[in-house]
């Protein structure tokens, strides 16, 4: 099969971003960490201990596990042709501001996840897919991903987290981690 342009790689995208949007219960997003896991996500690490926060992170196994079974549901929707299609779930930091941790991943093309990441200052397309509760496409600038984020609300209609849905164009890509 062969490979897709990113116009087309793009508009799966988009449609598996539209079907996330609408299936992914934002509920899940409030309470994939447990209260534990997320007080530490929202501190600094101790100095002596760099890795006391990834130690201390407890999820909601329950909800943790719906989650991610939905997103692998959700990367199943990508036509052949599409390289290293993958979704994330991206919420709030409580305590930090504008900070995003990816809660949920396969691994795989992201614009900003990287391994080992316990959270991150949300990137302008995040603050604003976030604000805004608009979809943001964002083609490849470089790095060989394209991206759509898709708002999720929960049930006040209020957006809850991000999906991210990448996938590697042309011959770049971060490819698999």
């Amino acid at each position: 099969m062969a490979e897709l342009g990113e116009r087309e790689v793009t508009a799966v995208l988009r449609d598996i971003a539209r079907v996330a949007a609408v299936m992914f219960d934002g509920e899940m997003c409030h309470d994939i960490y447990s209260e534990h896991g997320m007080a530490w996500l929202g501190r600094d690490a101790p100095p002596q201990d760099r890795y006391a926060i990834t130690d201390n992170i407890d999820f909601n196994a329950p909800v943790f596990e719906a989650a991610k079974k939905v997103l692998l549901r959700l990367q199943r929707l990508a036509p052949a042709g599409v390289k290293e299609l993958q979704c994330f779930l991206w919420v709030p930091v409580a305590g930090r501001g504008g900070a995003m941790a990816a809660a949920v991943y396969n691994g795989g093309a992201s614009r900003w996840w990287q391994p080992s990441m316990t959270w991150l200052e949300a990137p302008e397309p995040l603050r604003r897919a976030m604000e805004t509760g608009e979809p943001v496409e964002l083609g490849d600038d470089g790095s060989g991903v394209a991206t759509i984020l898709a708002p999720v609300r929960d049930s006040l209609k209020e957006v809850a987290g991000l999906i991210e849905v990448s996938a590697v164009v042309g011959k770049g890509g971060k490819g698999v981690y």
